[in-house]
C-alpha cells in the first residue's frame, strides 16, 4: 500500500508541474519558433515554476 501512495504522490507532483508549464503563455503557442528557442523557453519556464514553489 505504501508503494502505491508514493507512486501517487510522485505522479501528482509531475502533473501539477506540467499544468503550471501549460499556463505559461509563451509555451502555449509553439508555432513560429525554432526547436532551440522553444526548448530554451521550456527550460526557463521550468526553472521559474520550480523556484516559485
Amino acid at each position: 500500500m505504501a508503494k502505491n501512495r508514493d507512486a501517487y504522490q510522485q505522479r501528482n507532483t509531475v502533473e501539477r508541474h506540467i499544468n503550471r508549464l501549460k499556463q505559461v503563455r509563451g509555451l502555449a503557442i509553439p508555432y513560429d519558433k525554432t526547436a532551440t528557442i522553444y526548448s530554451a523557453a521550456l527550460r526557463i519556464a521550468g526553472i521559474t515554476t520550480c523556484a516559485a514553489t
